[in-house]
């Protein structure tokens, strides 16, 4: 998201550079796990995810010069913690089948529901938060119809 924002105002080297970095960061990183750890492929998975929770944040820091005056980056941020937060407690209680129901059940049960559930908890929590972001969006929505 911040790549595209970086787009947006013309400064594609910022985030190409930064994303060159990290690769050879997450590179080490697989490395590091899968040699000293027994996590396996979760260790593979990690090392993405810190790869790109450092992407998202550095490119947050650079992107403040960017930001027009008086725009709440950390406050976004702060939203987008609370909502994913708020999705996150749900999420684990909606697995509703076990590994040996039919593949269907599984897919609509376990994989669906959790992904509806988990969009639709996201967002109340905006909403319940007046976040400016949904309510940009339903203007921009509201346009387009």
């Amino acid at each position: 998201l911040y790549a595209r924002a970086f787009y947006a105002v013309g400064d594609a080297a910022t985030p190409a550079r930064l994303a060159a970095q990290l690769v050879v960061l997450n590179a080490a990183l697989n490395l590091a796990l899968l040699l000293t750890t027994d996590l396996g492929t979760g260790g593979l998975a990690l090392s993405s995810s810190i790869s790109s929770l450092a992407n998202a944040s550095i490119l947050a820091v650079k992107f403040h010069r960017h930001a027009p005056p008086g725009h709440d980056l950390r406050g976004a941020w702060l939203r987008t913690l609370l909502a994913t937060a708020g999705m996150c407690m749900v999420l684990p209680f909606l697995r509703l089948f076990p590994q040996d129901a039919s593949l269907l059940k599984r897919g609509l049960g376990n994989v669906a529901l959790p992904i509806l559930v988990g969009v639709g908890v996201y967002v109340l929590v905006h909403g319940l938060l007046r976040s400016p972001e949904l309510q940009a969006l339903r203007r921009r929505r509201r346009a387009k119809s």
